[in-house]
């Protein structure tokens, strides 16, 4: 699977950083093709590109997973008009479920 994590930023480490750190390396490890996606590149970034994990690169993936309402909003047209494998999750679901409703009503 093509899978592209996103984190609002991933210049030092912080909790959801390391989530998707070690989410990328896991997934990468079994197999799949990882990119990431945030807005700050950084000390994770680096180390996510020293293994092999590159910055988004395309515009169509089997899966994403992103958190924070802010990387949601920016990915979100990356997958719900393409196919339905979207997970999203942010701290407001609000959110979540004002876009599933309104921008992928016909793909849900």
């Amino acid at each position: 699977m093509k899978i592209l994590l996103g984190n609002n930023h991933l210049a030092k480490t912080g909790g959801t950083e390391n989530y998707t750190f070690a989410l990328a390396l896991e997934l990468k490890r079994q197999g799949h093709k990882v990119e990431y996606f945030t807005f700050e590149k950084g000390e994770i970034s680096s180390l996510l590109e020293d293994n092999g994990i590159p910055f988004m690169s395309g515009n169509h993936y089997d899966l994403i997973l992103a958190n924070h309402n802010t990387v949601v909003e920016k990915l979100w047209t990356y997958g719900c008009n393409h196919h339905r494998n979207n997970v999203y999750t942010s701290g407001d679901i609000y959110t979540i479920l004002f876009f599933n409703k309104t921008r992928c009503a016909d793909s849900i």
